[in-house]
């Protein structure tokens, strides 16, 4: 950016910084530490631009003035982290493989499999569930549910389309069968098959509002690294919710760095990071 460009940004005050912790906590239950004041800032400040605004008070004043309007949904897209690849934390895949292979020999096999990706950001995670769904299951005995609140996030996932960069942990196999390679304009890209595509049902959810009813159950939910970006009370509410959506006997996996410490729940670990929930 041209250092005249950058000096015509203006700084983010304290009064201002506070405001929109508070704001974007309540909204998504995301706590935003002081030491993420410049990032706040730095991502903020093309709205800034667009808005031709010279001080934060008159963003805020946009965001308060439209609740439900496009620019809060602008300040989720950019204050919200969408790092991913596929096959992220390789043990929980191995996991799920050793699911699908006994799931395919039960009973169980007559139903179908529900998965919920919860924060699903650009789509890796659930089409990396369901590349591995496809190897053991028949396409109409499993379902894949993505969500996410970034809106930005959700149409790089329903694009299905990915930069070589971004394939980069996507082993070679999954790659052949499950991806196309882009041509003229889209050469050196990639896009995830229609066959998995069309197991894959894309949609918007805030993990701190309300979820839908007709929902019903999952037997596995995958809410992987999301919840260090939350405080604790947060936490129990997503968990909260996400319990009543979880089969009896069915599994949450958060991410390897994550665990349910200081959370009462039904649930019990069966192996770091995967929880199972207990039948009364």
């Amino acid at each position: 950016m041209p250092a005249a460009e950058q000096a015509r940004i203006p700084r983010l005050k304290t009064r201002e910084f506070r405001y929109l912790q508070h704001y974007f906590y309540q909204l998504t239950g995301i706590y935003l530490p002081d030491s993420k004041r410049e990032l706040v800032e730095g991502r903020l400040a093309r709205r800034m631009r667009f808005y031709r605004l010279h001080q934060y008070t008159d963003y805020i004043e946009i965001l308060q003035q439209h609740p439900q309007g496009v620019e809060v949904q602008e300040l989720i897209n950019r204050l919200t982290t969408n790092e991913t690849y596929f096959f992220r934390e390789p043990a929980h895949f191995d996991w799920l493989k050793n699911y699908l292979q006994t799931y395919q020999k039960t009973q169980q096999a007559r139903s179908k499999l529900r998965i919920w990706s919860a924060a699903c950001s650009t789509g890796e995670e659930a089409y990396s569930l369901a590349m591995l769904c496809s190897e053991h299951l028949r396409p109409e005995l499993w379902q894949i549910t993505a969500t996410d609140i970034s809106e930005d996030a959700l149409q790089q996932a329903k694009s299905a389309v990915y930069e070589q960069a971004r394939i980069r942990k996507l082993p070679a196999y999954y790659m052949h069968k499950y991806c196309l390679k882009g041509v003229r304009s889209q050469a050196g890209n990639l896009r995830v098959a229609p066959e998995i595509r069309r197991q894959v049902d894309i949609q918007y959810l805030n993990l701190m509002s309300s979820y839908p009813v007709h929902w019903g159950n999952f037997q596995i939910i995958f809410l992987r690294n999301v919840m260090i970006y939350f405080d604790l009370e947060s936490k129990r509410q997503v968990i909260e919710k996400l319990i009543r959506h979880l089969a009896p006997q069915g599994y949450l996996i958060l991410g390897h760095s994550e665990s349910l410490q200081g959370i009462v729940h039904p649930l019990k670990a069966v192996r770091p990071s995967i929880y199972q929930k207990c039948v009364a």
